[in-house]
């Protein structure tokens, strides 16, 4: 027997849920892969950590172990030598008596005084020559050092000096500083006069409104007030002005010198031309105003002449 087809919804939604569980499945064993890499690098970093820190206390231990040694043995060598010390003591005092030891004991810590107080005077004196000579030395590295940043300021100095003196005697520094002056004196002084006026203006209009409570005295104040204030103001601002324009304008005028010679020399020599060609002009028309006076004066001759000639032939 057959089974009967399956409705096309519930086909669309097994497939469906198959294509889900199938990304559902990949996306677990994707994460199962990347949680199992995240934990072995983890477990990789913990014992590389663990190693670590067991190889310092390993270390650690084994330097206090060679250290325990070494303060044992040293102690057991010290131990043996006051030992034997005290053995060869003991025989001496035997064989030679108390007396005897105790004036050798005592012998032998004077002598051992006396070098050790040697050797402390040695240690001193070449303790104070190696501070003495490192004094010196430090002593003689700061002269060095003034020397050489005398010798560096008086250098930076001397081509300041050079180099001022140079910017001082260029003629395009003189004309500029020259015309800064004489624009600040200029503008300076009109803009005092501006400014002593329209502060005047102003501090006596600013008062106009008190003029009823002070009877009058506040527009003299305040145009006393304003022209100070705009006295002050119109000098600094005006020889500013004066100072920046005055300093282009010369240091302008400097720079294209040669090209306004150039144009003032041309415009002379077309004056001159100019001159000439009207020199000639009047002259030729001198001479021919004077041609004509003479013809006509000829004329009036020759008229004159022939008239009376007539007259007397009709006489």
């Amino acid at each position: 027997s057959t089974h009967p087809p399956a409705p096309p919804l519930l086909t669309r939604i097994s497939c469906r849920a198959m294509e889900v569980l199938g990304s559902l499945r990949a996306k677990a064993s994707a994460a199962y892969v990347g949680a199992t890499g995240h934990l072995k690098e983890h477990i990789a970093g913990a014992k590389l950590a663990v190693s670590k820190f067991t190889e310092r206390i390993t270390t650690r231990i084994a330097g206090a172990s060679e250290a325990a040694q070494s303060a044992k043995l040293a102690a057991l060598e010290y131990a043996a030598a006051t030992h034997r010390l005290a053995l060869k003591l003991k025989a001496d005092v035997q064989s030679k008596g108390v007396k005897v030891c105790a004036q050798d004991v005592s012998v032998f810590a004077l002598q051992f005084a006396r070098e050790t107080v040697a050797s402390t005077k040695l240690q001193a004196g070449e303790t104070i020559e190696a501070a003495r000579a490192k004094a010196l030395a430090n002593i003689e590295l700061t002269r060095q050092r003034a020397g050489e940043a005398k010798e560096c300021t008086m250098g930076k100095a001397k081509e300041l000096y050079t180099a001022t003196g140079e910017l001082v005697s260029q003629k395009s520094f003189q004309t500029t500083a020259a015309s800064a002056g004489v624009g600040a004196v200029a503008l300076g002084a009109g803009g005092a006069a501006t400014g002593l006026a329209a502060g005047g203006v102003a501090g006596a209009a600013a008062g106009l409104p008190l003029a009823l409570f002070t009877f009058g005295l506040s527009i003299p104040a305040g145009a006393i007030l304003g022209s100070g204030a705009g006295l002050v103001l119109g000098v600094a601002a005006g020889a500013t002005a004066g100072f920046v324009g005055g300093g282009a304008a010369g240091f302008g005028v400097y720079t294209k010198k040669d090209d306004i010679r150039g144009v003032a020399s041309g415009a002379f020599v077309k004056a001159s031309d100019g001159a000439e060609c009207m020199k000639g002009r009047a002259i030729k028309s001198v001479e021919y105003a004077k041609g004509v006076v003479v013809a006509a004066r000829a004329r009036l001759v020759h008229a004159g002449t022939g008239g009376t000639a007539q007259h007397e032939h009709m006489d």
